[in-house]
């Protein structure tokens, strides 16, 4: 609906026109009425309507002066004047005030319904127009934000063309990209949440990302404070973990990188800040932690390599001993004192650290058997070490692998062909839907003869390998056939079997009814 406010000095007249129309099948509401033009430009201002129907002649303001103010206070309003005959040239300076129509006296409800019509699709063109520049201006706006973060993004990684750099930093209120600059980077477990909170903590300009490339971590850049970056991190720490902070002081970890000259070497002060912070993160080290601390702890670390590596070979060959003694809590206890010692050498990178332990669990895995590896969750343990962020989880995952080790060597030895058994039942499940798929070829797998496999399965089942195979294709056919997506065709490739002939012989010999039928009975209900 359409606000209309009415301005006119004569009180019949004013009420005459409130019930002349049927405003509301315009799509007209009237707002208010005015005696006068000083009324009628007060009235404007405090109940903003889209249409104003005036007189000219009025006392005080009359209804050019009004609507002369009014155009200039409020552009969007639509004006309509209403004259006499004998104002008629005077009412074409509303032409100049840019007046929307003008009607004259008496009032016919042909012309004044004329007028109506035209404004209120004038208004309706504003709404459209309106709507078109919003959007217009919410889409440029998003786009200036996406290339916002993208040449924030480009240059925290080093690789923003300098030509950028102006329009970056006049977004983010910087007044120059010369000077010096810090990088600092927060652990940030809320992936991001935050990041417009910790912005306010800072009184100057500030840059502060967080995306998918540094997940778990905010980075932060400021011009280089007055005193140290450790000491200024320090205090930043201290406002993040305080009262009502955004973090706990156990949670908080920001790693310091060092000061640069100029914006866009703020790569190399962030790459240490996120190295000095990665370092933490694995060591389970809190507060603020500097690159100075970093370094002092490598060195020390490569002053005492050579004995690490030596007293650990000792403990690997332990570890292995045991578990190939099957003895867990033998190695479960070699193990924990070799995660100790490497507890003693903070220095090292977290990635040695992972290289070095997988070195065991390689040799774990030799000990087991290719199978094991694949019983445990598949690929190299190695590789898991790498995503585990953290020693500590490290060591969980390294204890749990000895543990799983031993389990599947007692099995193997107490049990083998129960276990061969399992393996080959494991790969039926896995590749039922290959065609490839054989007695041969699982027999390979198992490092056994495929006369000795398939005569083992039979006496250890009851039932031959291929029986085996069939049951577990028909079943899975069962399955997809419920869905009536599914054609007998495309089933048969489904559960490994190319020849849709050979499928239904199958299928009918093990449940009386070709598969066809099966599906149309299952449909019927």
């Amino acid at each position: 609906m359409y606000k209309l406010l009415i301005v006119e000095d004569e009180r019949w007249e004013r009420e005459g026109l409130v019930d002349f129309l049927d405003w509301a099948s315009l799509g007209i509401e009237i707002a208010g009425t005015a005696r006068d033009g000083i009324e009628g430009l007060e009235q404007t201002l405090e109940l903003d309507p889209d249409i104003v129907i005036t007189d000219i002649r009025m006392p005080g303001m009359d209804g050019l002066e009004m609507s002369r103010r009014i155009k200039e206070l409020k552009p969007h309003v639509r004006i309509i004047i209403l004259t006499g005959y004998g104002d008629f040239e005077y009412a074409r300076k509303a032409i100049d005030l840019r007046a929307s129509h003008y009607v004259l006296k008496p009032i016919s409800e042909e012309k004044l319904l004329e007028a109506l019509r035209k404004v209120r699709d004038e208004c309706e063109e504003d709404v459209q127009s309106k709507e078109e520049r919003d959007k217009l201006r919410a889409e440029v706006e998003e786009h200036r934000q996406l290339m916002k973060e993208k040449w924030l993004d480009d240059l925290l990684f080093g690789t923003l063309e300098p030509k950028y750099i102006r329009e970056l930093i006049q977004a983010e209120g910087f007044v120059s990209e010369h000077g010096r600059f810090v990088a600092f980077a927060i652990s940030d477990e809320k992936q991001g949440r935050f990041a417009e909170r910790l912005k306010s903590l800072f009184t100057g300009p500030s840059l502060v990302s967080y995306s998918d490339k540094r997940s778990g971590h905010l980075v932060i850049v400021i011009p280089e404070p007055e005193e140290q970056p450790e000491e200024y991190a320090a205090k930043l720490g201290a406002r993040i973990s305080g009262q009502g902070g955004l973090l706990w002081p156990a949670d908080l970890k920001v790693g310091a990188g060092a000061p640069v000259d100029g914006l866009l070497r703020i790569a190399e002060s962030v790459k240490q800040a996120e190295h000095v912070l990665a370092y933490a993160s694995f060591w389970d080290e809190n507060g603020v932690i500097s690159l100075e601390q970093t370094e002092r702890e490598r060195a020390r670390f490569l002053s005492e390599v050579a004995d690490f590596l030596h007293k650990g070979s000792q403990q690997v060959k332990a570890i292995v001993h045991s578990v190939h003694a099957l003895d867990e809590a033998q190695a479960v206890a070699s193990a924990e004192e070799l995660f100790h010692d490497v507890m003693l050498r903070k220095g090292a990178d977290g990635d040695y650290i992972r290289h070095y332990v997988s070195g065991l669990l390689f040799e774990l895995s030799v000990v087991a058997g290719a199978r094991q590896d694949e019983e445990n969750g598949g690929g190299d343990p190695g590789e898991q070490l790498y995503l585990l962020p953290t020693l500590a989880s490290n060591k969980a995952y390294s204890l749990q692998y000895i543990k799983e080790t031993i389990r599947a060597l007692r099995e193997k030895r107490d049990g083998k062909e129960d276990y061969v058994i399992r393996q080959v039942n494991r790969l039926i499940e896995q590749k039922f839907m290959s065609p490839d798929i054989s007695l041969k070829s699982v027999a390979e797998e198992v490092f056994l003869s495929p006369n000795y496999l398939g005569s083992l399965y039979k006496k250890t089942t009851g039932h031959s390998f291929h029986d085996q195979l069939a049951q577990i294709r028909m079943d899975k056919a069962k399955e997809l056939l419920a869905s009536p997506q599914y054609k007998v065709a495309r089933v048969a490739k489904e559960v490994g079997i190319p020849s849709t002939s050979y499928f239904c012989t199958v299928f009918k010999n093990a449940f009386g009814i070709s598969p066809g039928e099966y599906q149309e009975m299952l449909h019927r209900k």
